[in-house]
């Protein structure tokens, strides 16, 4: 019986905690940070005036990108030239075309130069266009 209630024990701790780890599933909608647009893209647009929808789901992938969006030093974060939503560990991030990087209110800058060479290593089956609105 005692170890009955210690496998328990264990198993109800590793349940609560497994939201801590690392996102099962991290989705991004990308607009390139050069496209021009007639009107702003904001948060509330992004995702319909996006190219691509990326859908990651190796936990050592995400966390190169999280890494990569969670890092940077402190900036100001404008609703403007929005250029993508991450959607991962429960969170919303917005990238701007400057790189400022919106989460919980709070915004930091990140090294854009990362983040395309991480757009780089997409594979093709973590990347689509969304003009294919039918693959979404």
């Amino acid at each position: 019986m005692k170890n009955f209630v210690t496998v328990a024990v264990v198993m109800t701790f590793l349940f609560l905690t497994r939201p801590l780890a690392a996102a099962d599933i991290a989705t991004l909608y990308f607009m390139h940070f050069e496209d021009e647009t007639y009107v702003p893209v904001t948060k509330d647009t992004i995702r319909a005036n996006a190219d691509e929808k990326w859908v990651i789901s190796d936990k050592q992938r995400i966390g190169r990108l999280m890494r990569i969006v969670t890092s940077g030093v402190k900036s100001t974060f404008e609703d403007v030239n929005v250029r993508a939503v991450l959607y991962a560990n429960g969170k919303t991030y917005f990238i701007n075309r400057d790189g400022d990087v919106e989460v919980d209110g709070n915004s930091t800058r990140i090294d854009l130069k990362e983040f395309l060479q991480f757009h780089g290593s997409l594979r093709d089956d973590e990347k689509r266009s969304t003009h294919d609105r039918a693959t979404l």
